[in-house]
């Protein structure tokens, strides 16, 4: 059975650098898939594979240089897990942007998600579903 515990556990080590995020995908499907849990059912980011968002990419972008700070892209099933432990110790995590972006996942969407400029730090963050 798969603990919340295994799974942060997981999380730390791709954070910290000791696996990659694919190592830690594969992971946390292994965790999964020995969960008697999910026996009957699939879990929100399983199912029809072909249908389903697999990344999320998160690209920031300097609006006075043009320039990209940020481009990261971080496999979907390790964003819900990290979602769903975050919300345990984080009870301001249920905004509206986070809310949209765990939808769009559950959905199985793909594309822009999130397009915002922050006039205050001269940054645009988008968030889009691969």
């Amino acid at each position: 059975m798969a603990s919340s515990e295994e799974r942060l556990h997981i999380l730390q080590m791709i954070q910290n650098g000791k696996i990659t995020a694919e190592e830690g995908v594969k992971l946390l499907d292994s965790l999964e898939k020995g969960d008697p849990r999910n026996s009957q059912g699939k879990s929100t980011l399983q199912g029809n594979e072909s249908k389903q968002s697999r990344w999320m990419r998160v690209v920031i972008t300097d609006l006075k240089t043009n320039r990209e700070k940020i481009n990261i892209r971080l496999p979907a099933n390790v964003v819900d897990a990290g979602y769903k432990m975050g919300a345990r110790y984080t009870p301001n995590l249920n905004g509206s942007s986070s809310n949209k972006i765990l939808e769009a996942l559950q959905m199985g969407e793909t594309g822009k998600v999130i397009d915002i400029c922050d006039n205050d730090t001269c940054e645009r963050v988008v968030i889009t579903l691969e």
